[in-house]
């Protein structure tokens, strides 16, 4: 009886350590993997594109160079030429209704409605969707995998799919 125990409490420690050091091997494996900011594990140096390539994937998701350029920073702000724009007067729009002190009007340049300030962001996002095609509302979102600016949904879609298939 005694022998038994014995044996059983060496199988169960042996079991431990073996189950231990297989996580370790695969939480090593998937150090070399790079998470995208969806949650999606990428070995991002797998992942090259020619140019051809890349201008497949924008067209089959919609995507135009000035979402690209608006993602990078490249095009104006879309709030430029407004005086809400950068480097403008201090803007404080209120609520309808709202009393406001003399210490909070003191510290704008310029007090308006906030329907006002609305009808701004408005015009002005109409604007630069007339102007460059790119809905500030409704932005294109991207992951920068291995310095190549992709889709988001590409990068949950598709990288996906070819991480899982790596892995069989």
């Amino acid at each position: 009886m005694k022998k038994t125990k014995i044996i059983f409490g060496l199988g169960s420690i042996l079991v431990m350590l073996l189950a231990v050091s297989v996580g370790i091997a695969e939480s090593n494996e998937k150090e070399e993997l790079k998470v995208g900011s969806n949650g999606v594990f990428l070995n991002e140096e797998s992942f090259t594109f020619s140019d051809k390539e890349l201008t497949a994937i924008y067209k089959a998701y919609g995507v135009t160079e000035n979402d690209v350029k608006h993602f990078n920073g490249e095009l104006p702000h879309w709030l430029d030429g407004t005086i809400l724009g950068k480097g403008g007067p201090k803007v404080l729009g209120y609520p309808e209704g709202v009393k406001l002190t003399d210490a909070q009007r003191e510290k704008a340049d310029i007090v308006m409605p906030m329907a006002d300030v609305q009808k701004i962001w408005d015009n002005a996002s109409a604007k630069y969707l007339e102007e460059y095609g790119v809905d500030v509302n409704n932005p294109v979102e991207f992951e920068i995998i291995n310095g190549y600016v992709l889709p988001a949904e590409y990068v949950k879609k598709e990288m996906l799919l070819e991480y899982l298939l790596f892995q069989v």
